[in-house]
């Protein structure tokens, strides 16, 4: 998706890379992610998305999440927003 630009945006790093896929390689794990169950595809996203923020928050200062509208959350974004909080491993957030 980013092409030539990824390795601009987050460096050399082989787990910044990790975390930006190769969209063919993306592509080909779709039919994986068919398989599982709601709770476990909700669990993985969960997981993508703390690892994203541990690669941005690494390469920057700080970084500040600005959340809109946080009353109409459900309870998979409630859950998702606890474990970014308790999660030890993002630096600067």
């Amino acid at each position: 998706l980013l092409g030539a630009r990824r390795s601009s945006l987050f460096g050399p790093s082989s787990e910044a890379e990790a975390a930006v896929p190769h969209r063919s390689a993306s592509v080909s794990k779709l039919d994986s992610l068919k398989r599982h169950s709601g709770k476990e595809s909700i669990s993985r996203v969960h997981y993508a998305i703390r690892r994203l923020l541990k690669v941005i928050c690494s390469y920057l200062k700080g970084v500040v999440l600005f959340i809109d509208d946080l009353q109409w959350s459900d309870a998979s974004t409630l859950d998702l927003l606890k474990s970014i909080v308790l999660d030890g491993e993002i630096p600067s957030l």
